[in-house]
């Protein structure tokens, strides 16, 4: 049960970045593209909200949780090559949880540096200070990365490993430094109300493998708090990952129990700095219900789980 109380909720989609040109011969087409400029250090926010149900020996449960992550990553140069550096630092985990009549507060910031800390908490605290170091393409797809073992230690012991910890992790990493919205911008020049369609890979503690089918659409570009920005719209529905007929790829592992995601609809908006390039803000809703196999002859479970995601971006 420490596990369900654990992992259910550790849904988060967060935020990229990009940035926008003119396109000759159409002033009102505008190029997205992701862009992070060496020498700048940003600093990035996320909050997720998640709000879960499940039937516990006939008694519906409710868990009600927040996550908040601060991440501060300085991006450099590389000297006889295209790719970038970025390193990237958790500098403040905190998290509330409402769960089973309980409880559960937890700020790093606010942490006294004696003070035991007992699972979930131990892996929340383990995070602050960690570094992770990329090196990243172009196109924003990462190269070399270096820290991955050091981030969700421990996850080994509760059913997680190989290959699927990996993505877990590579995954975790994109969401927080915006290298998961890529695969949303449209490769192409685009004017106001134009729409794309995209497809998105995604590994999730949570769910297992997914796959995100959607539209995103150029709603509008002007000035915001004096800045030039464009506003970009989500919408997608996801599904899980099937390698096998009738069974789901490393979907629960750590529950040790089979499952597939029933429903999976995000709708979201992302605020752009056209000049800066980088993503200022973003808001994503998820709407999910998954089922969940837990043998014995036992009927399918169903977690209802309803998320928000929100990031804001500044530099440094």
């Amino acid at each position: 049960m420490k596990s369900l109380r654990f992992f259910v909720g550790l849904l988060a989609v967060t935020a990229g970045a990009s940035f926008a040109q003119s396109v000759a011969g159409d002033p009102e087409a505008i190029d997205i593209k992701l862009r992070y400029q060496p020498g700048k250090t940003y600093e990035t926010v996320s909050e997720v909200t998640t709000a879960t149900q499940f039937d516990l020996g006939g008694e519906q449960m409710n868990n009600d949780q927040v996550m908040t992550f601060v991440v501060e990553y300085e991006v450099s140069a590389i000297e006889g090559s295209e790719n970038i550096g970025m390193s990237m630092t958790y500098t403040r985990v905190a998290m509330v949880m409402d769960t089973m009549g309980e409880r559960i507060i937890y700020d790093s910031a606010a942490k006294a540096e004696d003070e035991e800390v007992e699972s979930p908490m131990k892996m929340m605290n383990d995070l602050v200070g960690k570094n992770i170091k990329m090196v990243i393409s172009p196109d924003m797809e990462i190269k070399k990365i270096e820290g991955l073992d050091d981030i969700l230690k421990g996850n080994e012991e509760e059913g997680l490993e190989g290959e699927m910890l990996d993505d877990v992790k590579q995954e975790h990493v994109k969401h927080l430094s915006g290298l998961s919205y890529p695969a949303m911008m449209p490769g192409k020049p685009v004017k106001e109300g134009d729409e794309w369609p995209f497809t998105q890979e995604m590994a999730s503690a949570m769910l297992g493998e997914m796959e995100l089918k959607g539209t995103s659409s150029l709603r509008e570009v002007g000035l915001i708090d004096g800045r030039l920005q464009a506003v970009v719209e989500v919408t997608a529905k996801g599904k899980t990952v099937v390698k096998e007929e009738g069974a789901a790829d490393a979907v629960q592992p750590m529950l040790g129990a089979g499952g597939q995601v029933k429903k999976m609809e995000m709708k979201g908006e992302v605020v752009i700095d056209i000049d800066a390039g980088y993503v200022v803000s973003a808001t994503m809703d998820s709407d999910i219900v998954m089922t969940m196999d837990m043998g014995d002859g036992a009927a399918l479970m169903e977690l209802p789980i309803k998320s928000t995601a929100k990031l804001r971006t500044s530099i440094k």
